[in-house]
């Protein structure tokens, strides 16, 4: 069960979308309304990662961390903040323009709406759901294990590494003899 709402947030827009796509007339007002929200859903992403970009420039945050080794090698690479999260923005903008780019090809060159429609519900919401969203426009600390770096993406097949864990600080075990012991009277 703990497993399903680790990945409720990527679960979520998925089954929302589907269930809406099934209801969609092909009349020219609900085709306009899509593009439109498409079109609208397009514009918030572009002005979050304008934003974002804006502001790890103007940061540059220089304190370093290890990021995670990659496959096949046996120490992970020492990098700055700000080159970890320009990164990451690049990725993040690159995965988000391919998908416009297949959505719009898909309804202009083969007919579908319902691409537009989970467009404008599932990029929006993957933007305000990234860490660097959260860090930089939402400004919520880094300390937190789930916003720390490298940053934490579960896998919607199970797998991969666990999120990172809180470290609480050790609590101090109750003596075997001592007054709290249950059974010693004080």
């Amino acid at each position: 069960m703990a497993n399903i709402l680790e990945h409720l947030n990527l679960i979520l827009p998925a089954v929302s979308g589907l269930l809406l796509m099934t209801r969609l007339d092909k009349s020219p007002q609900t085709i306009m309304a899509l593009q439109f929200a498409f079109v609208l859903s397009c514009l918030y992403c572009t002005v979050a990662f304008t934003w974002i970009s804006m502001l790890i420039t103007r940061k540059q945050d220089a304190a370093t961390f290890v990021a995670a080794p990659k496959l096949g090698k046996l120490e992970g690479l020492v990098m700055s903040k700000h080159e970890y999260d320009q990164a990451k923005l690049r990725e993040m903008f690159t995965s988000y323009f391919s998908g416009i780019l297949i959505a719009t090809v898909m309804h202009f060159f083969m007919g579908e709406q319902r691409v537009l429609l989970m467009g404008a519900v599932y990029n929006p919401f993957m933007v305000v759901e990234s860490p660097l969203f959260r860090i930089h426009l939402l400004e919520q600390s880094d300390d937190d294990p789930l916003l720390s770096r490298p940053f934490y993406s579960p896998s919607l097949f199970g797998g991969g590494p666990p999120p990172p864990a809180k470290t609480a600080a050790p609590e101090a075990a109750p003596e075997a003899g001592g007054a709290g012991g249950a059974g010693g009277a004080a």
